[in-house]
């Protein structure tokens, strides 16, 4: 189960979570760390290290609209094995049709 952003503080994640900063804002959420052997994660991550580097800071920042990010949650929260396999071209295709772009 996906962690609400809602929901969440600035504790120490609870075990077998992480704790990502989305986009400008830097938006919070907690992810499955098993999320980030994802191939749309790893496609996250490589976009913000060409684009910034990675900065150790203690917070891992993934550059992406946090609208995007949370279409990739709730995709993953519905169906995580069949969504679990798409790469980060797949949902950029994905969620550019469903707003009808």
């Amino acid at each position: 189960m996906i962690k609400k952003p809602g929901s969440l503080t600035k504790k120490t994640p609870p075990a077998g979570y992480l704790a990502v900063y989305v986009g400008m804002q830097e938006k919070r959420f907690l992810i499955p760390t098993r999320f980030l052997n994802m191939p749309v994660f790893v496609g996250l991550l490589r976009k913000t290290e060409e684009e910034f580097g990675f900065k150790c800071n203690g917070a891992l920042v993934l550059l992406c609209e946090v609208e995007f990010f949370e279409e990739v949650l709730r995709l993953l929260d519905k169906d995580e094995t069949r969504f679990g396999r798409f790469g980060l071209e797949d949902y950029i295709k994905i969620v550019s049709c469903e707003v009808g772009l």
